[in-house]
């Protein structure tokens, strides 16, 4: 894009942004007349490249509906990743976490008690192998699975891809809790479920009721990301998931779950990470021992 065009065109994306998520609370009929009427404007000032991705915001989302979400199964991979693959997201986390630092949320429970590293395009730099198998498994569970949710998509990318830790107290009680805007969302438990009690990831089944699901160490849930999902709170010991989703969109470069698939990134990480040199990952040093991280926090 020349630099002519992307200043109307980052004009565009910071009008849809702070306007969005107003007019989302609206529900989405109010969403999609608000998109019709910032793309009208921009045709009549003849600002196409602006109107063709508001047009393309309209309507090609092609996103699942949580309706249909509701009827699809959490597909369980066991042993999906080895111990060799839990100690490198570990030690890419921690790498991470030393550059970027870590967020910390409550999610209605005890402050600070669910941490999250924002590790998002530095797996598929740092761990292209595991990048590359979380894709295949999606793909295949899809077709086998879901009815091809993720075929004939512009881009397929992450979302995000997220190490979280949650402590004593800390849980996702949203019974309703989806993740908007993702087609696949993918997760790796990484503690043993010996270490922790409490903490089960479970769905809002059509029929209103909740299921949990048997989840150890090294296994894979991979679901729709529409589809209704809570983690019940940790009664005791701490518990370490690796949560990634595949969206319709770029893969994101900042520390943060964004909310917009094409446009620039206008968020107040993009320049922290832009001074970031990419680094082999034979030069990250190796984790804590998992005692001596328990102590620091």
């Amino acid at each position: 894009m020349s630099p002519a065009r992307a200043i109307p065109f980052a004009l565009w994306s910071i009008a849809y942004r702070a306007a969005a998520p107003q007019i989302r609370l609206l529900g989405p009929s109010a969403t999609r007349r608000f998109l019709v009427i910032l793309s009208a404007i921009a045709l009549l000032l003849r600002d196409a490249e602006a109107a063709r991705g508001l047009a393309h915001r309209l309507y090609r989302p092609r996103l699942p509906s949580p309706e249909h979400a509701q009827q699809t199964d959490v597909v369980r991979l066991p042993r999906f990743v080895s111990d060799e693959e839990i100690a490198s997201l570990h030690r890419l986390a921690a790498a991470v976490r030393a550059e970027s630092g870590e967020v910390e949320r409550s999610n209605g429970l005890e402050a600070g008690s669910w941490k999250t590293v924002f590790i998002n395009h530095r797996l598929s730099e740092l761990l292209p192998d595991l990048h590359r198998k979380l894709f295949d498994a999606a793909h295949t569970i899809d077709s086998a699975h879901w009815g091809g949710v993720l075929l004939g998509r512009r881009s397929l990318n992450l979302r995000c891809a997220e190490y979280h830790t949650v402590l004593q107290r800390g849980g996702l009680p949203i019974e309703r809790h989806y993740d908007y805007g993702s087609l696949v969302t993918i997760d790796l438990m990484l503690t043993d479920t010996s270490e922790f009690t409490g903490g089960q990831f479970q769905t809002l089944q059509a029929d209103g009721e909740m299921k949990s699901y048997e989840f150890e160490r090294g296994d894979a849930l991979l679901f729709l990301s529409h589809k209704y999902h809570c983690v019940t709170p940790v009664r005791s010991g701490r518990r370490s998931v690796f949560v990634s989703e595949i969206w319709d969109g770029v893969e994101r470069r900042c520390p943060c779950r964004c909310n917009d698939p094409w446009g620039p990134c206008l968020c107040r990480f993009e320049k922290l990470y832009l001074r970031h040199t990419p680094v082999a990952f034979e030069q990250i040093p190796p984790p804590l021992d998992p005692t001596e991280s328990a102590a620091q926090d």
